[in-house]
């Protein structure tokens, strides 16, 4: 697993979308240092705004999220300039450890389940999302 060096800062642009205020740091077990930087827009994961999913999924995870999204966005680099790039499978790898993180307080199973729901959506769903 790994850890956040900072915490989550955005302020609201619009209904859908949120912009850092300040770095959003963390060292993944798995691709080393994310840095989303101050400045970048994410919309935490287009949850579909179905009752049922947004109830079950929506707001889960905003750190996590917005770490996914930053690694979809081209050059899909850990940070700028680390001439790190990963690939989709990598990318909904990291979301799916950082959910579990971001759910600490969770039992087990509810954490579980609800990492490998979101994994599966954007494994499903999210090829669309991915640019080369």
């Amino acid at each position: 697993m790994g850890k956040f060096k900072t915490g989550l800062d955005v302020r609201k642009k619009n209904e859908h979308e949120w912009m850092l205020l300040d770095d959003l740091i963390y060292m993944s077990d798995t691709v080393g240092m994310i840095i989303v930087p101050a400045g970048f827009v994410t919309n935490f994961g287009s949850v579909p705004r179905l009752p049922f999913m947004y109830l079950a999924f929506g707001g889960v995870g905003d750190e996590a999220c917005t770490l996914h999204d930053w690694l979809y966005n081209p050059p899909h680099e850990t940070f700028h300039g680390s001439n790190k790039f990963i690939d989709r499978e990598t990318a909904d790898k990291v979301l799916r450890g950082v959910i579990k993180e971001c759910m600490a307080d969770s039992w087990d199973v509810t954490k579980s389940i609800t990492a490998w729901s979101m994994w599966a959506g954007v494994r499903l769903g999210g090829s669309s999302h991915w640019v080369d």
